[in-house]
């Protein structure tokens, strides 16, 4: 009966000792389940190579790299440069002004200086030059296009030393300036118009005049006769003269013309002209207007 009894002690005391040996392991476990820094561990995934992980880009953002690209391509086509139409006069020699038109853009322009104005074009990058007779010591050019008028001045000191005979129409080439130095006859040395125009030099050494031509056809054009009266070197006459083709154009018409001559007290002395053109049946004459000038008449020096 001891033998049992000793027997039921030792298994009551086993069964006790596993009973608490697993009431101890759930708690262990138990408590390393409710750890929070177990349970981030247990979620943390490491990559494969951790320094490509560490030394990777960052993500790109696709649409703002596409909105930098466009604001970059607005960018470069947007002109960053404003042209400002511009005028610029220059001294040149025979009394003459260089003139410097920057339009910024192919434009028909209208120049006026005095009583003459003509019509002209600027190139395809806006530009136009030309130049013209001082009609005074403190000379005054001005352009208009659009609708917009800029000028600019000058002071010729020599412009006094000139005299000048313009004539001054509207459209394609009607009307031709003469002037016969000295007693020049037709095509002689001393007969000046479009087709021998010389030179301004010659008017600087006092030998003689030269012709310009201003306009292009397409509105008001001019021929300007320039004679350096006040260092002529020859005493004599210059006869003044003014043709006019008869064309299938401008027969049995009206050309309007405007006169302009170097006046006794200096200034341009203006007359409007209406020439009554021929009948069709006289194409290819050619009309004179010797009376509409007057002669210069020059001492010599």
């Amino acid at each position: 009966m001891r033998i049992i009894a000793s027997l039921d002690r030792r298994r009551v005391i086993m069964t006790c000792g596993v009973i608490l040996v697993a009431l101890l392991c759930g708690q262990v476990m138990q408590s390393f389940a409710d750890n929070p820094l177990n349970r981030r561990e247990k979620a943390r995934s490491l990559p494969k190579d951790p320094a490509a992980a560490i030394l990777s880009p960052p993500p790109v953002m696709q649409g703002r790299a596409r909105a930098a690209e466009v604001v970059q391509i607005e960018a470069a086509a947007k002109p960053d440069t404003l042209c400002i139409p511009q005028l610029g006069l220059k001294r040149a020699a025979g009394g003459m002004i260089d003139l410097s038109f920057n339009g910024c853009k192919a434009r028909q322009v209208v120049l006026r200086h005095g009583e003459v104005e003509i019509t002209a074009a600027t190139d395809a990058s806006g530009m136009l030059e030309r130049r013209i007779p001082a009609f005074s010591q403190k000379a005054r050019v001005s352009v208009s296009f659009d609708g917009e008028t800029i000028q600019s001045k000058i002071e010729i000191p020599d412009a006094a030393e000139f005299q000048h005979v313009a004539i001054v129409w509207n459209g394609k080439q009607t009307l031709r300036m003469h002037a016969f130095e000295f007693g020049a006859k037709r095509n002689q040395f001393g007969h000046v118009w479009a087709g021998a125009p010389k030179t301004p030099k010659r008017a600087t050494r006092g030998n003689g005049g030269f012709l310009t031509r201003l306009g292009d056809g397409s509105g008001t054009s001019a021929e300007i006769y320039t004679f350096p009266a006040g260092q002529s070197r020859t005493k004599g006459v210059v006869r003044l003269m003014v043709e006019a083709d008869v064309t299938p154009s401008n027969c049995g018409q009206q050309i309007d013309a405007l006169a302009l001559q170097t006046g006794p007290l200096g200034g341009m002395d203006a007359t409007e002209v209406a020439l009554k053109m021929p009948q069709c049946d006289a194409v290819g004459r050619v009309v004179r207007l010797q009376n509409l000038f007057q002669d210069m008449r020059l001492a010599g020096r």
